[in-house]
């Protein structure tokens, strides 16, 4: 591992901002106190924003500058560095969106008399032809734009008639969210909550920090933990899909009893930035319902809309609607939709995005209010995106949705080939939706070390976990190349993967070695039981970072003993063989017996009349030692 800690020092010399226990190497940067005295200090006359301080680092400009500083190793390199890591596309806008352009800047630079350019800028002509692509246009958005929108939200989202602010791109749109509806102070006096799910968006962490994140705001430049910061609720996962009940037990514990409630949105992105899971209709169904339930906003991140591949989110085949929209969103009061040119469109440099809101219930609803309210804060931030942006997207708009699935359709190559290039490691989430995978590295090796060393030694770029608040964790994205491009840069990445985690591919152990181990394992614990031995023989077995049904560190020792002696006489059969499921994991059926208050008891993983079907899951390193242990469905992911 010496390529990762060479690498790191480099990494923590470069950022000041970095966590100070990514690498093992003492350095000369700001640490995160000294950080707060330069914006809290008395004697300072010129301060810094503490929570812009406590704010997380932008993670894609940190690559792109650690890509610069490994710019020079690879120029002989015809190819150079290949990046995935910024969620963008290899394609490049339809068409009609040059032409569009086209059309306003030679209309722009044919002479016009005095009274049309004043008439423009003004603001009266709410047309706003290409001859005034200089001016200000409405806050809410170019008016040929918004028509073209509805009738989009319409017809391939099933919104009708929504109110519609077109903003500098989707992150745009979740800040002013966020103004609109986070309070620094409730009606109850206390700071109302944002949630998200982990793995989450930075950027929707980043916003919820620097302008509403409460007193200290979590410290979480220094720490990279959005669970500490006062204004989010950090949810869980499983396997990239949010736990809906502990969304529930949130929102219940949250509730005033006088109505409202301390959580005030929710926010969720599908297809998923940063797992690339697409989430399935009943899912979005249901946390429509549970947020309606509660009275508390939901603002769906509908970014990736075109980039549902295995169309998850369908209406069901029983629903009444007539019309089975393309991607189908809640058109309730309380859901507040977002959406962006950026991916699908590849207008990423033109920064266009657009929020929707019911129009439901007239001027007495809260989509309504919500929307006259959010004026306040684009006008405040943007004023209006530009004209010109603007009217670029409306001619792309013109290209159709079959234009962007046309496109999508070429990264299937490049996903492939990511999703070879990752296999080897013990957890992958996505490929499914957006233009992501997740890979979980194996243990103890530090996410941010690794994706540095890719660069420098491999010429490719990740997005380290930590900054979606999953250490130990990397996100590919495979839409940034075309195929052939991408292809190169997974096979980089597959070998960058397999030398630094030793991978288990190449240096896994035998199967017959494996079964013995497993076989090993069972014999010991029970040698423990009747006497023959103690559990040391089990410890012995284990790594130094094991997790052993759920006990880690310190628990470990002390839990699995409490365990033994609560169970008495504990016995382990094997119900069938071991059986070698992956590299470097086998699993096996078993039945345990003990006794309790002299009654003796039986538990068998593999019961029909349960029913279950359950199997042990060892999980060894490539020295032989126990990294995990646990008791899984048998076809659980590995």
């Amino acid at each position: 591992m010496i390529l990762l800690v060479s690498s790191a020092i480099k990494f923590t010399k470069s950022f000041a901002t970095f966590p100070t226990h990514i690498t093992r190497q003492s350095r000369a940067v700001p640490s995160y106190a000294t950080r707060m005295m330069m914006s809290s200090n008395s004697n300072n006359k010129l301060p810094i924003s503490s929570r812009t301080l406590q704010t997380l680092d932008p993670c894609v400009i940190l690559m792109k500058q650690i890509i610069s500083q490994h710019a020079d190793k690879w120029k002989d390199d015809p190819q150079g560095i290949f990046s995935l890591a910024q969620g963008v596309v290899h394609w490049k806008p339809p068409p009609t969106a040059y032409e569009a352009l086209s059309a306003a800047i030679q209309e722009n630079i044919t002479p016009q008399n005095d009274d049309s350019v004043k008439f423009g800028m003004d603001g009266a002509n709410s047309g706003g032809d290409g001859s005034i692509i200089h001016t200000y246009c409405p806050d809410e958005g170019y008016p040929p734009l918004l028509e073209a929108l509805k009738t989009k939200l319409q017809t391939e989202n099933g919104l009708h008639n929504p109110h519609v602010m077109v903003t500098s791109g989707a992150n745009q749109a979740f800040v002013n969210c966020v103004l609109t509806l986070l309070d620094e102070q409730d009606e109850q006096g206390n700071i109302s909550k944002c949630v998200v799910f982990e793995p989450y968006y930075f950027n929707h962490v980043m916003a919820v920090q620097s302008v509403r994140g409460g007193q200290g705001c979590g410290g979480t430049a220094a720490t990279l933990d959005a669970k500490n910061v006062e204004g989010l609720l950090v949810g869980p996962t499983n396997q990239g899909i949010p736990d809906l009940h502990w969304l529930r037990t949130q929102l219940e514990q949250n509730k005033y009893n006088e109505g409202g409630n301390a959580i005030r949105m929710v926010t969720l992105v599908n297809p998923g930035n940063p797992t690339g899971l697409s989430l399935p209709y009943s899912f979005l169904k249901d946390i429509t319902e549970l947020t309606k339930e509660y009275g508390v906003w939901l603002v769906m991140d509908n970014t990736y809309e075109h980039f549902d591949v295995d169309r998850m989110n369908t209406l069901p085949s029983d629903n009444d609607q007539q019309k089975k929209f393309d991607y189908p969103c809640f058109d309730e009061e309380h859901v507040i939709n977002i959406f962006s040119f950026s991916k699908g469109y590849a207008m990423a440099g033109f920064r266009v995005g657009y929020v929707a809101l019911s129009s439901k219930n007239g001027s007495n609803g809260r989509g309504t209010q919500t929307y006259q309210e959010m004026l306040k804060v684009q006008d405040t931030i943007a004023i209006c995106t530009s004209r010109i942006s603007q009217m670029a997207a409306l001619g792309a708009l013109q290209a159709g949705r079959e234009w962007v699935y046309d496109q999508v359709k070429s990264l299937d190559v490049g996903r492939e080939a990511i999703l070879d290039a990752i296999s080897s490691l013990g957890e992958v989430i996505g490929g499914n939706g957006a233009m992501y995978v997740m890979g979980k590295l194996p243990n103890g090796i530090d996410d941010k070390e690794f994706a540095s060393s890719l660069i420098e030694h491999y010429g490719v770029a990740v997005i380290p976990g930590s900054f979606c608040g999953l250490p130990g964790w990397i996100r590919v994205c495979y839409s940034n190349l075309p195929p052939d491009q991408c292809k190169i840069a997974a096979a980089r990445l597959k070998k960058g993967i397999d030398e630094l985690t030793m991978s288990p591919k190449k240096q896994s152990l035998s199967d017959d070695k494996l079964i013995n181990l497993a076989k090993d394992f069972i014999q010991f614990k029970n040698d423990a039981c009747m006497g023959d031995s103690s559990l040391d023989s089990v410890f012995d077995l284990c790594s130094s970072s094991v997790d052993l049904y759920g006990l880690k560190g310190e628990e470990v020792r002390p839990g699995f003993i409490s365990f033994f002696e609560k169970h008495e006489g504990l016995y382990h059969e094997l119900i069938d063989e071991p059986s070698v499921v992956s590299s470097n994991i086998v699993q096996y059926p078993f039945t345990k017996q003990w006794r309790v208050d002299g009654e003796d008891k039986v538990w068998k993983s593999i019961d029909t009349s349960k029913p279950r079907d359950k199997v042990e899951r060892l999980y060894f390193d490539n020295n032989g030692k126990l990294e995990k242990v646990t008791v899984v469905e048998k076809d659980a992911p590995l």
